[in-house]
This record gives structure tokens, sequence and C-alpha cells, in this order.
């Protein structure tokens, strides 16, 4: 055997070796690219469609004015969620339902300002995120939160299907802490 024939003996073996392994590492690559999805094709397919939201009567002026200041501080995006328009499901105005109401996300998880009080017992559990206190009612549909330290009661109502709602809350919380005082009474367990 020949000295030349010997050095490109292990030339060969790399070679007959480097290429599979690179074919096989371009086509996890082009798998990897192929199979992800885009935030624009999440977004082309998610439903932007108005919400309908059950809109609460205010008839107070300063409500009003707290309310309108929340929804301008609302996200455009809650968590990876897109906002949505919201529409009155009752008989209020369209105005109202911005003006009161935001929403995020398919299926919907929505945000109202000036909602009714909850009765909040000593024993009842309540969750603090962030300055705001939350009282949640967990339904099969839904996991309703509503604030119970505010001077205006704020209602978040996030789908079943979204695991851990807490965590939803508690990215709208410096929100709702910045636009809603806090109230001069909070329930057992709100204390700082």
């Amino acid at each position: 055997m020949s000295t030349s024939s010997s050095l490109r003996a292990p030339f060969w073996i790399a070679t007959i070796v480097a290429i599979p392994v690179m074919l096989l590492a371009g086509y996890g690559v082009y798998q990897g690219i192929s199979s992800s999805t885009s935030v624009s094709d999440v977004d082309a397919e998610a439903d932007l469609s108005p919400v309908q939201v059950d809109v609460p009567v205010v008839e107070d002026d300063h409500v009003e004015v707290i309310c309108r200041a929340l929804l301008a501080k609302s996200p455009s995006e809650l968590t990876d969620l897109p906002s949505r328009p919201v529409e009155a499901s009752n008989d209020v105005s369209a105005a109202s339902a911005a003006e009161l109401s935001a929403a995020w996300g398919d299926p919907a998880i929505v945000m109202t300002c000036g909602v009714d009080e909850v009765e909040v017992a000593d024993t009842d559990l309540v969750y603090r995120w962030g300055q705001v206190c939350w009282f949640v009612d967990e339904g099969s549909e839904a996991h309703v939160w509503t604030s119970v330290d505010r001077e205006v009661p704020v209602r978040v109502e996030v789908p079943a299907v979204y695991e851990q709602s807490g965590e939803k809350v508690s990215v709208l919380s410096p929100v709702v802490a910045d636009a809603v005082p806090a109230a001069d009474e909070a329930p057992t367990g709100c204390g700082s």
C-alpha cells in the first residue's frame, strides 16, 4: 500500500461519515423551521372578532373616570394573547362597552370594570397578586376573579381552558393597582 493511498483512507472515512450527519442535521433544521408556527400564523388563525360582554350600567361619574383610566392602560396583549374589540350584549351603548371592558385571546379573557362587589366571608380564600387582592369563583366553564380591595371592583373572566388562570390575573394586577385606587377597607387575608 502506498503512502498516498494510506493518507486518502481517513479522508474517505471522514467524508462517508460526515455526509449522512450533515444530511440528518439539515433535515432536522428544515423540519424545525417548517413545523414551527410564527406569531403572524397564530394571529392569522385567532378569532379577533368582537366579544359580546355583559356591561354594567355605571351612573357614577367617578366610577366612569376610574374605569376609563383602567381601560386606557390595559395591555394590547395579555401574555401572548392579542386584544379583541368588545361589544355590549345588553342595552348599554357600544362606547360604554369599550370604556368598561377589554378582551384578549380566543376563547376570550374578559376584564370588566365597575361590576358589583362580591361578598367575601372571613373564611374565604383571597389571592394577593401584586398590590391587588382577588377573590375567585372557580366554575366549570370559567374562573371569575373579582378585585375585593379597590374603590371600583374589577372582574376578570378566564375560560377554564386556560391553565393557571391566576397567571393572567397577575399580569393585569399592576394595571388595576395603577388605575383603580385602593378601598379604605379590605377583606381579611388582603393585608399587605
